[in-house]
């Protein structure tokens, strides 16, 4: 309709320790296991996940591009959150 607002276009999702915390959940993985898979140090996840400190914009993005490549989907705004699309055959 033509007086609808349209959908603003957002920029780039800024994961969050929650994003983070979740997203490894549903993959079921460690944090060695993120660290192996993104090339971040476990070290560093760890000390980001209690909150110690907040990782360089380049140490996020390896995280998020990990978990996106799993099938990861990230949202934000006012309902962020976090999603798996599976891939065409899961394993059992």
């Amino acid at each position: 309709m033509p007086n609808e607002p349209k959908q603003e276009k957002t920029a780039k999702i800024k994961i969050t320790v929650r994003h983070c915390k979740a997203a490894r959940g549903l993959l079921d993985w460690t944090a060695a296991d993120l660290a192996k898979r993104s090339g971040v140090a476990v070290n560093t996840i760890h000390r980001w996940e209690n909150h110690v400190h907040a990782p360089r914009e380049a140490t996020r993005d390896a995280i998020q591009k990990a978990f996106e490549d799993e099938g990861i989907e990230f949202s934000n705004g006012k309902e962020p959150g976090v999603k798996l699309r599976l891939k065409d055959n899961p394993p059992s």
